[in-house]
């Protein structure tokens, strides 16, 4: 039966308990061919999706990059959230006991491989759990303290995915789509914690700015835009991406690009203090509006910005550069708190 998590009384020890039988299981609770729907918060229709894709078991799942899986599925699914489901299907298919419920809750912790659990003490590992189990008391969660040490234990013995050149997965990998430059680093632009912080940030993008201003469009897509008639921000906000992607005839250029990019030049115009990369990640993680971002909590935000910058794509983002901290994804939740509405120019 479904497992039921729920926080402690006061009078007990530990903020998460169990209620389960005592013996932990020390089984692997996914094998490399069980279906995709044994993940835990799949709907049915990603279900759909992923099958339709060719993706039918765990083990063609973990085959390809998460950026290669997206290029086969509609945009709603993005890298991101198929890296967290394949984090998901890892930590359950590779440590014994940890079950595809327990595994996405870790993943939302920012915990999305074997070595993240063998890295981190139990003290560390707990402190994390329990931290994230407080932060979302309606969500209840079962966990506890002899269960986390049992995960470490078995993280010492986990088995590692080898890609098998199955029927299933012959299919040979799509290379990732190129990408012009990216227009904004992760530098040191973001102030450190503790630093002073004025309470609203200026916003660094308008709709009457230059094209080359928006997220992820350089100097040569500016030009290839402003030959088809789009020279401000305002033009690309308002533009039909069908339309602008037959015009362009570009291979790496296609109306899905557009549409994402777009969703980024959104943000960055409507959220204060908010950059370009910071937009692109957001996007990637599926966050699309600010009132989505400010509805989140930092903990879940965290966890998925921690897993998608571990991928290629988040890599290409941040550049080497300084990976979104948990004071800098606060920062965002609480700027979208005091986003804007935008007006034509």
């Amino acid at each position: 039966s479904e497992l039921q998590l729920h926080h402690a009384s006061s009078s007990q020890s530990s903020t998460a308990v169990l209620e389960a039988p005592p013996s932990i299981e020390s089984v692997y609770q996914l094998e490399w061919s069980s279906p995709v729907h044994k993940l835990y918060s799949l709907t049915p229709v990603q279900i759909q999706q992923l099958n339709q894709a060719g993706i039918h078991s765990i083990a063609q799942l973990l085959s390809q990059p998460a950026e290669q899986l997206a290029a086969r599925l509609p945009e709603e699914i993005s890298a991101g959230l198929i890296f967290e489901w394949q984090s998901q299907a890892r930590l359950a298919a590779c440590i014994r006991g940890i079950k595809p419920q327990q595994a996405a809750f870790l993943v939302q912790c920012g915990i999305t491989e074997p070595g993240d659990v063998i890295s981190m003490s139990f003290p560390e590992l707990w402190s994390l759990i329990e931290t994230s189990l407080l932060a979302e008391p309606a969500s209840e969660m079962l966990i506890t303290e002899p269960l986390v040490q049992q995960w470490i234990q078995s993280a010492h013995q986990a088995r590692k995915f080898h890609p098998q050149k199955a029927a299933a997965t012959e299919q040979k990998p799509q290379p990732p789509v190129p990408q012009e430059r990216r227009d904004y680093r992760r530098d040191g632009s973001h102030t450190e914690s503790g630093d002073a912080k004025p309470n609203t940030p200026p916003f660094f993008l308008n709709r009457s700015m230059p094209v080359e201003q928006a997220p992820s469009i350089g100097p040569k897509t500016a030009v290839r835009l402003e030959k088809v008639g789009i020279f401000t921000v305002n033009d690309f906000l308002e533009c039909n991406p069908e339309h602008i992607a037959n015009q362009l005839n570009v291979s790496h250029i296609k109306e899905r690009t557009i549409r994402v990019w777009k969703k980024q030049t959104r943000l960055v115009c409507c959220v204060p203090g908010l950059r370009g990369h910071d937009a692109q990640i957001l996007v990637a993680c599926g966050f699309y509006e600010p009132d989505q971002i400010a509805r989140t909590s930092p903990q879940e935000l965290f966890g998925k910005v921690k897993s998608f910058v571990k991928t290629s794509e988040g890599q290409q983002i941040i550049r080497g550069g300084k990976k979104p901290d948990f004071n800098e994804i606060t920062d965002w939740i609480r700027w979208s708190q005091k986003a804007r509405k935008l007006h034509a120019a």
